[in-house]
Formats: structure tokens, C-alpha cells, sequence
């Protein structure tokens, strides 16, 4: 319920407290003349195509190579003689399997261990990261593999401590890692069972957001020359059609909790003047430079965006409805011992609270309601009995998928009771119109902060936390569900 916004509360603590008090603009009154800074991936440091040169296909560096040269990787060598009778097919594609129809296996293991370019799929000419000393984009080894015979999957690394997932669209999952020798985000394509690192090592990532085609994320200078009294971080973009790190002209502040929808760009930055602080809701206007969102007095602690409103919640736990047509804010609800962030969609926001609690102090006791945007009416979608809880993560259409955690632990000095900390929590999908149910994961340990992009729901998982690995990334395809693949359209053309 709350483990994403415990996150973010102690990221603005911690950024809160370390950040310097020098004035920032509010208003982004930073040089209007400065552009758009995008790396070129021709200049990096391990592309050397001599005697040929580098041009770029679809936002990849690639060599353009001379007669009796190919091309290894980002360079052009000379083809030995046995080979130029081959020299056409020197750059063999790698097969993707893209028959999901069939039963998975639990040993059907896709591995990456000792990757090269890529030859095919949507990351195709992107080089690996052990090759290229980590420099974003690369491939990143990884391990993928079902684990049942209803679609449910794990994305596997050497250490999967720190981790955060940051957004899916479409079949693609985006997730950061705030271990340091996996520092950084990355972005997995379920098709290909490739992933890639977007994020630089040595830079530290506060906050990325994966919709509409596009990734936004935060990020600080080099990690190890940050002072503590100087954190701010710039924010970056990239298109899923040509993945190019794209800097955006912003104010030096502490960025987070960035989101995405269509074209349009927001994010939340600290505001430092003097002693005092403020936390604001920016977006860029259509001169390409940043301004905040609305008049609020009060700092915001989270929001949504969906369509021509947001959703947000500040500093004094209210829930406000701002309409980006009208300028105007509306208040829809407040209660003292806080929600979750909110789920914003077309007409509803979705959020988890603790009215009906018999014990909101101990946080536990949680409810998952509704609120309709035109007449803010409240619905209960599923109520809590006793301690146990329910939370929302995620909301896609008519599907909900949720977190059921159980009573909570009665020893008040550890951290796992119910959906606030890492208490053991099942993941379920339910129909908001129907009200049909049906459970994901079932595992011993957490599972959480689930999101759902039609057949596919990745989630956290804490299963294998005993044996000291952490959280891992597991998910699964409805489409492969003996009883939800009916249920999806997407499915039937597979």
C-alpha cells in the first residue's frame, strides 16, 4: 500500500535535508537559449569504425564499413579470406521465439550471458554492456524463465537488491536498481526477452516513468564527486523508437516521481528558499521551458495524470482534482492518517486509505476506494476486515490489480506489518465490472507494487528474501492463463 510513497518520503527527506539553501527559481527562469543536449551515439568513447564511418540507424550507432571490412560490434575489421565468400551473411540475425502460444516450460531459461550486439528486436544494434564499459544504452546480461504452466515468469540478475519498478507499457518494463554494482534503470522488452540499461552506473537515478512511448527520467552528477550540500539532478528523455538520452533544459533542483502522458511531461522539484522549502508540480509548456502546475500553497507529496486532469496529493493529505482546461483545483477528500498515491483514470481515482481501520496508528486495516471526478461520489471497491489490508497498485482499463496482505505482525519493532512495510502480501486481478477476482501470485514472502499492461502484470517479489537475494522481478502473461487468455483480446492473435 504504502511502499512506494515510504520510498519517495524518505528520497524527499533525504533531499530535504542535503540539498543546498541557495534560491532556485521557481518559474524556470533558467538561459531560454539553451537547448535540448542530446548524446550523439557516434562520439562514444568505444565506437571506432575507421576506416568506415558511423552513421545512425534508428537512434543506434552502426558502422558503415568499406569493401573487404565488416562489422564486429562498433567496429569495421577485415574480413578474412575464408570469410569473403560469407561476407553477406556476416551479420546473421539473432532468432526471437515469437510463438507465446505454446505451454511454457519451467526449465524454458532465455539467456544473455555473453551478449553481443543485438541483431533483432526493438533493441537491435545496441552493444553489451560488459563491451562497452557499461555506457547507456547496452545490453545488460540477465536470465529469463517461466516458473509455471500459468504464464508466471522471473527476470533475473547476479543482484537484484534495491529494486523499484518504475512503469510497463505495452510489453515493455521499466525498473531501477539502487544497489551499487547495478546502480541505474533498465528497460526489458517481454518480446524479445532482452534488457537493456538506460541509466549511467556512476550516476545516481531519483525517479523514471515508462508510458506513451516515452521514458522520463532523474538524474544526479557522477555519484562519487556529489556533495552532500549540492544534490540536483537533471532530467532526461528518451523515445522507445530511438533510444537517445535526450537532456531537457530544466533549473538545477531535486527532481522525482517524473510522469508521462501523451506528449505531455511532468514531474514534482524541490523549491529551496532560504530556511524554507516547497515541493511543486512542474510540466514544460510549449516553449519548451518548465513551469510549475497550478497555485497550490501546500507542497505535493504524489499525483496522477490521466487525460485533462490531475490528481494529486499534498503536504496536509488532501486529495485534489486539478483541470489543466480550467486552471481551477478542486478538493475531493482528506483524511489525517494519510493514502496512498493516487490511481488516476479517465472518469475515477483509485486510492488506498484507512477510514474504516480499527487501528490507523498501526497503518494497518487499509481499504481500497474510489472516487468518480464529476460528482466525487466514494466507492468502496474492496473493504478491509479488521487489520487485514487491501491496496491498489495499479488500474488498466476495467482491471485492477491489488495487493492483499495479511494481519498485521504483532511485534511493532519490525518493519513487516501489512502493506506497509515487507509483510507477506498476495497479488490479485479483479474486474471492476464484473467484480470477478482472481489471484496472480500466492508465493510465500511480499509481493507488490504490481502494474498491469493488458495480458501483462509484473510485480516485486520477495519470496526468496530468506535465502538473502532481495526482491526479485517476477510477472506473468495472461495470455498463456488457462482461464484469463479468453479474456483479453491481444490474446487472440497469438
Amino acid at each position: 500500500m504504502f511502499k512506494t510513497y515510504v520510498y519517495l518520503a524518505v528520497m524527499l527527506g533525504f533531499l530535504l535535508s542535503a540539498c543546498s539553501e541557495g534560491e532556485i527559481p521557481v518559474d524556470g527562469d533558467f538561459d531560454k537559449d539553451q537547448e535540448a543536449e542530446t548524446e550523439n551515439p557516434c562520439d562514444a568513447s568505444y565506437v571506432d569504425c575507421s576506416p568506415g564511418t558511423c552513421i545512425l540507424e534508428l537512434g543506434y550507432a552502426k558502422c558503415n564499413c568499406p569493401g573487404g571490412y565488416e562489422i564486429s560490434g562498433y567496429k569495421c575489421v577485415v574480413i578474412a579470406d575464408g570469410d569473403k565468400d560469407n561476407e553477406a551473411d556476416s551479420e546473421q540475425e539473432t532468432e526471437v521465439d515469437e510463438d507465446l502460444d505454446k505451454d511454457p516450460d519451467e526449465n524454458d531459461i532465455v539467456e544473455h550471458e555473453s551478449c553481443g550486439s543485438v541483431t533483432d528486436g526493438p533493441f537491435k544494434g545496441i552493444a553489451c554492456c560488459k563491451d562497452v564499459e557499461n555506457s547507456p544504452p547496452c545490453v545488460s546480461d540477465m536470465e529469463f524463465s517461466y516458473t509455471n504452466d500459468n504464464g508466471e515468469f522471473r527476470i533475473s540478475f547476479e543482484d537484484l537488491s534495491g529494486l523499484w519498478i518504475s512503469g510497463i507499457w505495452q510489453d515493455y518494463i521499466l525498473f531501477t536498481m539502487t544497489k551499487a554494482e547495478t546502480y541505474g534503470f533498465f528497460l526489458f522488452n517481454y518480446k524479445s526477452k532482452t534488457v537493456i540499461r538506460l541509466g549511467h552506473p556512476t550516476k545516481g537515478t531519483l525517479h523514471a516513468h515508462l508510458r506513451d512511448n516515452t521514458i522520463m527520467w532523474s538524474e544526479t552528477e557522477e555519484m562519487d564527486q556529489v556533495e552532500l550540500t549540492e544534490v540536483w539532478s537533471s532530467l532526461w528523455t528518451s523515445s522507445l523508437k530511438q533510444i537517445i538520452r535526450t537532456k531537457l533544459p530544466t533549473s538545477e533542483t531535486a527532481k522525482f516521481q517524473q510522469q508521462v502522458f501523451e506528449d505531455d511531461l511532468y514531474w514534482i522539484a524541490v523549491d529551496y528558499q532560504g530556511s524554507d522549502s516547497q515541493v511543486y508540480l512542474y510540466t514544460m509548456n510549449e516553449n519548451g521551458q518548465e513551469e510549475v502546475v497550478g497555485n497550490s500553497t501546500k507542497s505535493i507529496a504524489s499525483f496522477s495524470t490521466y487525460g485533462n486532469n490531475i490528481l494529486w496529493k499534498n503536504s496536509g493529505n488532501e486529495l485534489i482534482k486539478y483541470d489543466l482546461t480550467t486552471k481551477q483545483e478542486t478538493f475531493i477528500f482528506d483524511h489525517g492518517w494519510g493514502y496512498s498515491d493516487p490511481i488516476a483514470t479517465a472518469n475515477k481515482v483509485y486510492i488506498t486509505d484507512l477510514t474504516s481501520s480499527p487501528d490507523p496508528s498501526s497503518y494497518c486495516g487499509a481499504s481500497i476506494n474510489a472516487f468518480d471526478l464529476n460528482t466525487f461520489e466514494r466507492t468502496t471497491i474492496k473493504q478491509n476486515v479488521g487489520l487485514t489490508d487491501y491496496a491498489v497498485s495499479d488500474v488498466w482499463e476495467d482491471w485492477m490489480v491489488y495487493v492483499n496482505c495479511n494481519e498485521g505482525n504483532p511485534d511493532p519493532e519490525k518493519d513487516d506489518r501489512c502493506c506497509t512495510g515487507w509483510g507477506h502480501g498476495d497479488v490479485f486481478l479483479y474486474n471492476l465490472t464484473t467484480k470477478e477476482e482472481w489471484p496472480i501470485s500466492a508465493s510465500f514472502g511480499d509481493q507488490g507494487d504490481a502494474r498491469m499492461w493488458g495480458p501483462l502484470i509484473i510485480w516485486h517479489d520477495g519470496r526468496h528474501r530468506e535465502n538473502g537475494e532481495g526482491h526479485a522481478l517476477y510477472g506473468i502473461d495472461l495470455c498463456l492463463h488457462p482461464e484469463l487468455k479468453s479474456k483479453f483480446d491481444e490474446c487472440k492473435s497469438r
